[in-house]
């Protein structure tokens, strides 16, 4: 396999791909920010069922934030929403090959509701007992 160099002409593959790449970043944080606003909590809110203070759901929310996969996923999580994400390579989706071993079918139990707002999405059992 071939070392790929990056380089600055906006019409070169790697500058594609890789405008495409800060676009669909950029477009999912957008949406983050606009569920939570669909669903109308507050920062705090989303804050409380992260288990965090305020200043950091607002640190994640800054548009210059590059967070972790993990709190990508807790945020959409606390605020209602999944996640959707396909790996590509040129145009075409790559097949991961990789399948769940059984279906794990857990009760699941509800985090206490929040005054004013309906009640967040479920958390499996099997966590909270874990824990």
């Amino acid at each position: 396999m071939s070392v790929r160099k990056f380089v600055n002409d906006p019409t070169s593959p790697t500058r594609k791909r890789a405008l495409s790449l800060a676009r669909a970043a950029e477009q999912l944080h957008a949406k983050l920010l606009k569920a939570r606003q669909l669903q109308q909590m507050t920062q705090r809110q989303v804050a409380e069922l992260l288990g965090v203070r305020q200043p950091t759901i607002a640190a994640f929310e800054r548009y210059d934030n590059d967070p972790k996969l993990s709190s990508i996923l807790g945020y959409a999580h606390a605020v209602g929403a999944t996640l959707s994400i396909s790996v590509e390579i040129d145009g075409v989706e790559v097949d991961s090959g990789w399948s769940p071993i059984a279906q794990f079918d857990a009760p699941f139990a509800r985090l206490r509701p929040l005054v004013g707002r309906p009640t967040p999405a479920p958390v499996r059992i099997d966590t909270l007992i874990a824990a």
